[in-house]
């Protein structure tokens, strides 16, 4: 018995050690992310931004910004503090692992995305080591489309008054097609029989 309580014990040990040094490689290789909050700009009416700057590597930078809709524009600002040096923008939908989109500054130093997404939206900066960027994040405000009118009245459609119809009950082209049908019938059983 004491003998399986001590190999239980010496695999329970195995396994920890294992997952601290995997868990310690992970967070190594891991991209740093940070939450931007979306604040009103003054200037700016029915807009609200978020902004970052700092020194990027090529391991990159990632930001997080949450509760976007459909209905709402977004435009991303991503400017190099050094012209000579090209920044890499890239944008992801639900993890950092596949961009949707990618953008690279260009002689300015500036690049610009302007799209429209629902839940979160992730970007990456990445570039030389060292480059200094200036990241901006404008949302507008969410934009209330009014739905197109399928149902019209017949005033709205310019008839004013009701119709009156062709005459014709409903009924009496299905009863001709079925009496045409039963002659055709009886026709092909006279043939044949």
């Amino acid at each position: 018995m004491a003998i399986l309580t001590l190999r239980g014990l010496l695999s329970l040990v195995t396994w920890i050690l294992l997952a601290t040094a995997v868990l310690a490689q992970q967070t190594e290789d891991r991209l740093p992310v940070y939450k931007l909050n979306l604040k009103r700009l003054e200037d700016w009416k029915n807009f609200s931004g978020a902004g970052a700057k700092g020194k990027v590597g090529p391991k990159g930078v990632g930001f997080l910004v949450e509760n976007l809709s459909v209905f709402q524009p977004v435009n991303v600002f991503l400017i190099s503090q050094e012209k000579d040096k090209v920044l890499r923008l890239d944008i992801y939908k639900y993890r950092f692992e596949k961009p949707e989109r990618t953008l690279t500054t260009d002689r300015e130093g500036v690049a610009v995305a302007m799209l429209r997404t629902q839940g979160d939206l992730r970007v990456k900066v990445s570039g030389p080591e060292g480059a200094g960027f200036y990241l901006a994040i404008i949302v507008g405000d969410e934009i209330d489309p009014e739905p197109h009118k399928v149902i019209y009245t017949p005033e709205e459609v310019g008839g004013g008054e009701k119709s009156k119809g062709s005459g014709v009950p409903g009924w009496f082209p299905v009863g001709l097609l079925l009496v045409i049908a039963g002659v055709g019938l009886v026709i092909l059983k006279r043939r044949r029989g």
